[in-house]
């Protein structure tokens, strides 16, 4: 099946290539602690919840990595760009710890999908401030969770935005959450 080819590139990138620290794009070396993780793969269309924004996609409590794979594409309009996920982090986001939407490299030219978090309704990272990042054959946007705090629910917008390329539809994405 096409997602567990993709969850198991994840984790092989992740143990041996890229790591988000502090926001950046790490090296190999640092990115040791995060070797041998296992991703709970959760089709997106599973949730309970609607994605909007008084009534996310609930994940409930995150403890290990998880896959949110094949969500719907978002598309221009009211109400249609923007996706939301909630969750509770179970402890402490670890060191190596992030938050992303990513998609299948394709080359069709759709708009890449940004992620932004909240914190009991407060913005704690914006959707510009993504930084991009590689895992195997995906690409998106992460933002690093180290030092953030566990206490509270947690809301991931995925947004579209219009830049760079002004498309009208994102192609299919898929959230990582690495606790």
């Amino acid at each position: 099946m096409r997602i567990r080819k993709r969850i198991s590139r994840i984790a092989t990138v992740t143990t041996t290539a890229v790591t988000l620290v502090g926001g950046l794009v790490a090296s190999p070396a640092s990115a040791g602690s995060t070797k041998g993780l296992e991703f709970q793969d959760i089709p997106c269309n599973s949730l309970q919840g609607s994605g909007t924004y008084s009534d996310p996609l609930r994940l409930g409590s995150v403890g290990r990595p998880i896959f949110l794979s094949e969500c719907p594409p978002l598309r221009s309009g009211v109400g249609y760009n923007v996706r939301y996920f909630s969750f509770e982090y179970e402890q402490n986001p670890s060191q190596d710890s992030f938050a992303g939407t990513f998609y299948m490299v394709s080359g069709t030219g759709a708009s890449g999908v940004h992620p932004r978090m909240s914190l009991n309704g407060v913005t704690m990272r914006h959707s510009l401030d993504a930084k991009f990042t590689r895992l195997g054959d995906l690409e998106g946007f992460a933002h690093a969770t180290a030092g953030l705090p566990a206490e509270g629910t947690w809301r991931l917008g995925a947004e579209k935005l219009s830049s760079p390329l002004g498309s009208l539809v994102t192609e299919e994405f898929n959230v990582v959450i690495v606790p």
